[in-house]
C-alpha cells in the first residue's frame, strides 16, 4: 500500500522536474544563441532574451494545442509540451524583470540601500500588477477547462 502511494506521488512530481529541466535547457539555449553582441549588460540580455522567447513560447504552445485537436500527439504529451514552454515563458520574463530592477537601481539615488530599493520597487509592481491580474487573468484561470474538439 505504502509503495502504492510512492508511485502514484512520484511520477507526476518527477513528470514536473522532467519538465523544468526542459525548459531550463530552452533557456539556455537561447542565450546561447542571442546573447553575443546585444548592448545593455545583464539587463539588456534578459529583456531581448525574454521578447524573443516570447513568440516562440506562444507558436509552440499553439501548435502543440493544433496537433493535440487533431489527435497528432496525445493530451498528456501537448499538455506537457505547453506547460514546459509557458514555464520557460515565465522564467524569462520574471529574469528580465528581476535584472531591470537591479539596473535601476545601480544606476539611481537608491544604490547606497539596495536591499531597500529592491523592496520599495517590488512592492510598487506588485501594487501595480496585482489589481490587474485580481480582474483579468484569475477569473479567467477559475473556468472549467473545455473539452478538447477533435479536428479530423
Amino acid at each position: 500500500s505504502c509503495h502504492n502511494e510512492f508511485n502514484i506521488a512520484f511520477a507526476p512530481n518527477f513528470t514536473l522536474s522532467m519538465l523544468m529541466a526542459m525548459s531550463w535547457c530552452v533557456l539556455v539555449l537561447v542565450r546561447w544563441s542571442l546573447n553575443e553582441g546585444i548592448p545593455g549588460g545583464t539587463a539588456g540580455h534578459r529583456i531581448v532574451n525574454a521578447f524573443a522567447m516570447s513568440p516562440l513560447c506562444v507558436l509552440v504552445i499553439i501548435v502543440m494545442d493544433k496537433f493535440a485537436d487533431k489527435a497528432l500527439i496525445s493530451d498528456a504529451s501537448a499538455e506537457a509540451l505547453m506547460k514546459t514552454f509557458a514555464l520557460c515563458l515565465g522564467l524569462e520574463w520574471e529574469k528580465a524583470v528581476q535584472a531591470s530592477i537591479a539596473a535601476t537601481i545601480a544606476e539611481s539615488a537608491a544604490k547606497q540601500h539596495p536591499a531597500l530599493a529592491q523592496l520599495v520597487g517590488c512592492s510598487v509592481l506588485a501594487l501595480v500588477l496585482l489589481p490587474t491580474w485580481i480582474w483579468f487573468i484569475v477569473p479567467e484561470a477559475r473556468l472549467p477547462v473545455p473539452p478538447r474538439i477533435r479536428m479530423t
